[in-house]
């Protein structure tokens, strides 16, 4: 049986997490999704930032107008943020310098190379003329919808820029951008906000204007700008957003169900130094083994006279 991603699943799963009956207590499929978003906002964005591991780092160019010094923070940066800024030029990237905004007025000799933060710009000393500036940030995860108010991919005219779906939602009328996620993991967002000819009624093909990324595979989806029918997540904290959800819902309600799965979530405990939250975070880091054996190869020359001398049986 093939797995299933969506988010409709993950609705399924979590009325089974918290053995809800049809419309217990308001548990509609709408009322659940909401709770799914709720804690994925906050809830699963926080584990990601403590595995420390950039699951979510993405770049923002932005071309520079000479005389232009303000610059604003990417829409979907967490707490309006950033990691790094940079200006990028043949292929080479040059970092520029942050200070804070208590240093603002101390710094002596600034160049365009120093950069603070005000509200939510990003503000350059000197003048940028024309440019490319790449701001990194951790970008938030997706509201998740229902798979009925996205698209899945069809058909892929690469030549025309054209993707075929089944008839779009009513939502999708009269937009001129578009997202377009992975529909397996690891459910990567392939753009953000791609502009597109203007989607009409019921349309079952969508016109980019500009070129569609070369991983873009049928059976991936189009959705409205900051929505996905996936949880751009990793997939080991899937049933954990499942499961803290069904927690979330069954505390506010009064439910004593509520303290079992906070038992699985977190340890008998409670501390969360075990439980499918502890197991979900040990897999997730760290993402890349830097303490990996060495490969020896025993046949090359230099063990020759070693494996000679010793009990090791000869090949």
């Amino acid at each position: 049986m093939a797995i299933s991603y969506t988010v409709d699943s993950l609705v399924t799963k979590l009325r089974k997490a918290g053995k809800l009956p049809p419309h217990d207590q308001g548990g509609t499929a709408a009322a659940l999704l909401e709770k799914l978003n709720d804690e994925q906002r906050l809830y699963l964005m926080t584990l990601l930032a403590e595995t420390r591991e950039n699951f979510r780092q993405a770049a923002y160019d932005i071309t520079t107008v000479a005389g232009t010094k303000r610059y604003a923070i990417p829409p979907r940066a967490v707490a309006a943020g950033f990691v790094a800024v940079a200006f990028i030029a043949n292929d080479e990237r040059r970092p520029l310098t942050f200070f804070s905004d208590s240093r603002v007025n101390t710094i002596q000799n600034p160049t365009a190379g120093d950069c603070y933060l005000e509200g939510n710009e990003l503000v350059l000393y000197e003048d940028p003329g024309v440019s490319t500036l790449r701001i990194t940030y951790n970008r938030r995860l997706s509201e998740l919808v229902l798979v009925a108010e996205a698209r899945a991919i069809t058909a892929i005219n690469t030549g025309t820029k054209t993707i075929t779906v089944a008839a779009s939602p009513t939502s999708f009328t009269g937009r001129t951008a578009m997202d377009l996620v992975k529909g397996t993991p690891h459910f990567d967002t392939y753009g953000i906000d791609l502009a597109c000819a203007s989607i009409g009624a019921a349309a079952t093909t969508i016109v980019f204007t500009n070129t569609l990324p070369t991983s873009l595979a049928i059976g991936d989806y189009v959705a409205l700008p900051g929505e996905t029918p996936v949880c751009n997540a990793p997939w080991e904290l899937h049933d954990v957003l499942v499961h803290k959800a069904a927690h979330a819902w069954l505390l506010e309600r009064g439910d004593p169900r509520a303290g079992g799965i906070a038992r699985l979530l977190w340890g008998e405990d409670g501390t969360g130094k075990s439980g499918m939250e502890a197991d979900a975070m040990s897999l997730l880091t760290p993402r890349v083994e830097t303490n990996s054996k060495p490969l020896i190869n025993f046949n090359a020359p230099c063990w020759s006279r070693y494996r000679a001398n010793s009990r090791w049986p000869q090949s």
